[in-house]
């Protein structure tokens, strides 16, 4: 005759699995969660690169999808007709009116001054080149 396992340690065993399952489920939920908070409140100046070698830059909570759009001829009738666009800068900011600010005041730069900041960006970190667009 074959043993068969002992109920008692077979449901112990399947509801800790159970219990390890949900706890999981919801620690990643939770993950998820803020990372979307995060997501959400995230607002980004970013700057493309033309075809053409014009600059555009623009604002979005998600640069990612916002750069496939531009590539997709949906985005900024400015860049429709100088495709395709490369991400070239972003700068995150914590609000929605800080980095329409920030946009602002880069359009206002001469095309130098784009440049040195975009440079700048790559060698600092980009609390001192958003501080600098918001002075």
């Amino acid at each position: 005759m074959s043993e068969e396992p002992s109920p008692p340690k077979s449901i112990a065993l399947s509801c800790h699995l159970v219990d390890l399952t949900t706890s999981a489920r919801q620690e990643m939920k939770q993950s998820a969660n803020k990372q979307a908070e995060v997501l959400q409140r995230a607002h980004f100046m970013y700057v493309l690169s033309c075809s053409d070698g014009t600059l555009y830059t623009g604002y979005t909570t998600n640069v990612e999808q916002r750069v496939i759009v531009h590539n997709a001829a949906k985005g900024a009738k400015y860049t429709r007709g100088r495709l395709p666009v490369e991400l070239v800068a972003q700068i995150s900011f914590a609000t929605k009116h800080q980095a329409m600010s920030a946009e602002y005041r880069f359009k206002r730069l001469t095309r130098p001054q784009k440049e040195a900041l975009l440079e700048r960006m790559c060698d600092s970190s980009s609390a001192d080149v958003a501080a600098f667009l918001l002075e």
